[in-house]
């Protein structure tokens, strides 16, 4: 038994048989199916924005990445440029340092090598430092301490420098007079030495005795 709403429980209800139900059911989905046929549509553009929404999201990721990686390689850029000025300062301040280093070195052997040549121009006791003190004022001078050949005729062919003032290539009269004075001692040197030589050859001069024999003597 089917009771009817708004019906009171004493009175009595028609009966509805099972086919009634069936057509009523029948009009019921009829009615309902543009209904549900609308809500599946929209089912079905919900899922395709879903999965546009879906795209888009994988777009902008990719986006962002690409983004991101193209700020960080910018930023590794930059710090290899700064890298590569740091590596050319540090070149250019070496290459400074390298040429200074040189510059000092060349410095000191000229100190030296002055140093050298001032003692050998202080040293006037011997022949070759008064060779050196005279032939270095007129640029002409060489390791044994003897004038170049070009200067020695150069003294040849300009006997009367010293009269008249010296002339232009040749030394002055002062170093023309010096240059005189030592060849005269040294001739003087050689004479007296050939001198002794043969007086003592010929007997004229005892020959030097050795402080062994002089001692012997005196105890004799």
């Amino acid at each position: 038994m089917i009771c009817s709403a708004g019906m009171s429980e004493s009175r009595d209800v028609t009966p509805v048989s099972k086919e009634e139900i069936d057509k009523l059911a029948a009009t019921w989905l009829s009615a309902l199916q543009p209904t549900l046929v609308g809500v599946q549509h929209k089912i079905v553009q919900l899922i395709d924005k879903q999965s546009s929404i879906v795209d888009d999201l994988e777009k902008q990721n990719n986006l962002l990445t690409r983004v991101t990686d193209d700020v960080c390689l910018q930023g590794l850029s930059e710090q290899l440029s700064t890298l590569d000025e740091r590596l050319f300062k540090i070149m250019r301040e070496m290459t400074v340092i390298n040429a200074r280093a040189k510059i000092l070195t060349v410095s000191g052997f000229l100190i030296v090598l002055t140093k050298i040549t001032h003692s050998i121009e202080k040293d006037d006791r011997s022949p070759q430092g008064q060779w050196y003190k005279l032939s270095s004022r007129w640029g002409s001078h060489n390791t044994h301490g003897t004038v170049e050949p070009r200067m020695e005729k150069c003294w040849q062919e300009c006997p009367g420098n010293i009269s008249r003032g010296g002339t232009e290539g040749c030394p002055s009269n002062r170093d023309a007079m010096e240059l005189q004075q030592v060849r005269r001692r040294e001739a003087l040197l050689r004479e007296s030495k050939k001198e002794r030589e043969l007086q003592r050859e010929q007997g004229l001069i005892a020959k030097p005795t050795s402080p062994t024999t002089s001692l012997s003597t005196k105890d004799n």
